[in-house]
Order: structure tokens, then sequence, then C-alpha cells
């Protein structure tokens, strides 16, 4: 937006598209998706941009933002596509939700990121893994809740039902405790996904924009490449945002 001064709404957009290269095109498709064709067609097309991506970029890139001209526009999809294709591709990979006032990528992979009850009451060695097979099964049966299945089985009591709920609600750790000092492994979550990993917003917000400046995102971004073959972030729009124009210079190439 600093550089072509003719950038300035999103209908700007076809003045730099000359020299800006067009990776793909992605299919419109509906919220409820039960065309199984457009939906291989929708995964062939996120497999193809991911490949051409790599090849765009060269070997040696890591890091790579997504962006849009405006809120709405399919970005935090586009991210999280891209992070399951390079993950299935077994690429270790990070995605990061530097989108501090959407937050859109957060919502997404909470339900990816968050433990299952069943698994927080067999770690803390409230129940067997014969217990939680036998409660599955039973809850399964009667469409009901596992936590509900174990405490009318007396597995669990109803202080340990209401301990393991309220661990499997805290708040995650985020990108707000690796900026003030929090490592970035422990502020990592993996998904339920092979080689997908994220880094959600945590309790950072549009009043946290001060801690954040180009240097302390490019050492955020120096370890990520460090423990990660890919790392794709998912940014505010770059009219309106005040994170687009800080993280896209310490990326390696933006989309």
């Amino acid at each position: 937006g600093f550089v072509d001064r003719r950038f300035r709404m999103p209908a700007d957009v076809h003045l730099v598209m000359q020299r800006i290269p067009m990776l793909g095109m992605l299919p419109g498709l509906p919220k409820n998706l039960s065309d199984p064709e457009a939906a291989a067609l929708a995964v062939s097309c996120v497999h193809q941009l991911r490949n051409r991506l790599q090849i765009a970029a060269g070997d040696q890139s890591k890091v790579f933002v997504v962006t849009s001209p405006t809120r709405g526009d399919g970005k935090t999809s586009l991210a999280l596509a891209l992070g399951l294709s390079f993950a299935g591709a077994h690429a270790r990979k990070l995605l990061v939700d530097f989108d501090i006032t959407g937050g859109g990528l957060t919502n997404r992979i909470e339900p990816m990121i968050r433990p299952r009850l069943g698994q927080i009451l067999l770690e803390s060695g409230r129940i067997t893994w014969a217990q939680l097979e036998e409660a599955l099964v039973a809850a399964h049966n009667a469409k009901s809740q596992i936590g509900q299945t174990l405490l009318e089985k007396g597995s669990i009591t109803a202080a340990e039902l209401e301990e393991a709920l309220s661990l499997q609600m805290r708040p995650p750790a985020g990108l707000l405790d690796a900026v003030l000092g929090t490592s970035l492994e422990d502020s990592v979550k993996p998904t339920r996904f092979p080689n997908l990993f994220a880094l959600q917003r945590g309790a950072a917000g549009p009043e946290h924009l001060g801690h954040f400046s180009p240097a302390v995102v490019r050492k955020l971004l120096e370890q990520a490449r460090k423990n990660y073959d890919v790392v794709v972030v998912d940014t505010g729009p770059v009219l309106g945002s005040l994170e687009a124009p800080l993280i896209a210079p310490a990326a390696d190439a933006v989309v």
C-alpha cells in the first residue's frame, strides 16, 4: 500500500495484477458442501495452489502469509486449507493466527485442538483405558455425552467430571504468550491431524497491538522456521488492519 499509491480500494487490484503472479483459482462453494465432485474439485485446486506456491517461492521459503484486500474474501479458509494440504504432504506444519482483530482462524481450529474429555480423564488417572472404551460404546449407543455416561457408570465422581470439564475449557496459550516470553513450543498446540500444529490468537486483542513490533515478529518467525518445515500465517486484510503490513515483510512470500 505504501509502495504503490494506486492501490487504495479493493477494486484497484486489477491495476497491480500485471506484476503479481496468479497461483491458482478456487471454486466458490456453499457452507454445506454435500456434492462430492465439488469437494474433490476444491481439494484438487488447493493441492495445485500449494504445489505452485512452493515452486514460485523456492525450496528455501518456509513462511507464507495469507491476506486479502478486505474481510470476508476467504483468506482464513485458504490458510486452513493450505495448512491441511502441507500437512498431508508430510511436512511439519504450523498455522499461526495473526489476525489479532478478527481471530477467525482460532475459531476454526478450536475444535481441532481442544482435548477430548475422555483423554483428560485417562491422562489424569481418573479412568482406565478399558473404562473409556466401554463408556464410548455406551455413549454412542445411548446418544449421550461421554462424561455423563462415565458418571452414571460410577467410573468418576461429579467433582472429577467438573474438574475435567474446567480443564477442557481452559483457554490455551497463544500468540500473546509467545511474544511475552513463553517459549514457542509451549504456546503451540498439536491438532488432531498428523503433522499439523497451531498457534492460536489466545488472549491477544486489539489492545495488545503495541506489543508487536517488526523486531518481535521477526524473532517469532525465526523460532518457527527452526522448528517447522512450513509456517502459514493468517493475518488481517491489507486495507483496514495493522497486522498485515507488520508481518508481511518478515515472511518469505505473501498470498
